[in-house]
């Protein structure tokens, strides 16, 4: 839940213009290692809200 609670501070501080995105894992915790397929999905987010960010076609 602290992830949630970050978040919602950071919305509350930030513009309109801000942008906030969160990224969870479930079950992966404190420390909890990331499984292959985790790994990659994340990695996947990333770079499609970095493309999607800077208005960059990727296919």
């Amino acid at each position: 839940m602290h992830s949630y609670k970050f978040l919602a501070a950071l919305q509350e501080k930030g513009s309109d213009e801000s942008l906030c995105r969160l990224y969870t894992v479930a079950g992966a915790g404190h420390g909890g290692a990331l499984t292959p397929e985790a790994w990659v999905n994340k990695m996947l987010f990333i770079q499609y809200f970095l493309f999607d960010q800077l208005d960059l076609k990727f296919w």
